[in-house]
């Protein structure tokens, strides 16, 4: 067993004199039981050694981070779409068009876009040679290649501030964004059977500070209408007047405290 042990170790990817080592220490130390549970352990070693070598050479990492260990066919020609394209545009309803859409079909957003709010995916009953594709209404030739990462910089975001910089030439937005602006799940949400939906080029994102502006408008602090698929927020004054006179209030109060506890030093120091 230990003879098999040395010898698939010299099998891997090791240098000439780490085979010769191994091969003149399995000779030498074979003659005692420990010295057997001793070579053991070196040609696990070496092992470990081997299976670093042979990981770093397949670059599973592309930068900051790693690649996918498992992945599935990923060329457009298998996710078939010989249906129609529908395209939706800025002021389009983005859940029409999925609760519209045939097995086989393509949905464009318009690239550069925004789509806010939460869009169920409905169960289609479709099958591997009619997908229904979601995707920016930008060209193929716009985009990364198939297998490779798209980073920031194909929405316009040369680079972020605290991470790590990625390669990004020439920032261009030609994706669509696809946002979920209130509290809950989404903005993608799977109906139960919900399948073969690819998605190319899209945006997917909660942006953190609407969760900000839901607690101002909770607090009466801003105020929001919406302008096509737009919600924007504008100061409410009235709130801000409420907020003016808390802490005109609590100015007071602090510095009346203050100018006591002032007072009261200043007469402790006049009697010392």
């Amino acid at each position: 067993m230990i003879e098999a042990a040395a010898t698939s170790v010299e099998a891997g990817n090791v240098s000439q004199s780490q085979r010769m080592f191994s091969a003149g220490l399995s000779r030498l130390l074979l003659r005692s039981r420990s010295s057997a549970i001793l070579l053991l352990a070196f040609a696990v070693m070496l092992t470990s050694q081997c299976l670093a070598k042979a990981k770093t050479k397949t670059g599973n990492y592309d930068g900051p981070a790693e690649l996918p260990r498992v992945t599935v066919p990923t060329a457009m020609s298998d996710s078939p779409t010989p249906g129609s394209i529908i395209s939706v545009n800025a002021a389009d309803d983005l859940q029409s068009a999925l609760h519209n859409a045939r097995c086989g079909d393509v949905i464009e957003l318009q690239a550069g876009a925004t789509f806010s709010g939460q869009f169920m995916v409905p169960a289609k009953k479709c099958d591997i040679n009619h997908w229904i594709v979601i995707r920016t209404s930008s060209p193929d030739s716009a985009l990364p290649a198939v297998g490779q990462r798209a980073t920031p910089c194909y929405a316009g975001i040369a680079s972020l501030p605290g991470r790590p910089q990625y390669s990004c030439t020439d920032p261009q937005n030609v994706m669509a964004k696809v946002q979920m602006t209130g509290a809950g799940n989404g903005p993608f949400m799977f109906a139960a059977g919900a399948n073969f939906y690819r998605f190319i080029g899209l945006e997917v994102t909660r942006p953190a500070v609407s969760q900000h502006l839901k607690i101002l408008k909770a607090a009466r602090l801003v105020s929001v209408h919406a302008e096509g698929t737009r919600r924007v927020y504008a100061v409410d004054t009235r709130g801000i007047e409420l907020v003016r006179q808390w802490l005109n209030g609590f100015w007071d109060e602090a510095l009346t405290a203050f100018k006591a506890a002032a007072e009261r030093e200043a007469t402790r120091e006049r009697k010392r």
